[in-house]
């Protein structure tokens, strides 16, 4: 199969690595066929990871973001600038 066909084919994932008895986590980024997800899902939970799509990464950033921010429009527009042109 050609690697443009293959890539057509994958979706993005990610995949924490957890094991029992680690001390730290290794994020890393697969393109997995959809035919192969549920076996790498299933894998990936006897093996003791955790399997997070992005969507799942988006979704826990936005639960855990701060509701009442003290500082204005204009001042979030000037770190932003701040950042993004310097």
């Amino acid at each position: 199969m050609k690697t443009k066909e293959l890539k057509a084919r994958t979706d993005r994932r990610t995949v924490t690595a957890l094991k029992k008895g680690q001390t730290g986590m290794q994020d890393i980024y697969l393109n997995i066929p959809k035919a192969d997800l549920l076996f790498f899902t299933k894998l990936a939970e006897k093996m003791g990871w955790m399997v997070e799509t992005k969507r799942d990464i988006l979704k826990k950033y936005i639960v855990s973001r701060p509701k009442n921010v003290d500082m204005s429009e204009n001042e979030i527009l000037s770190e932003i600038r701040a950042v993004r042109y310097t």
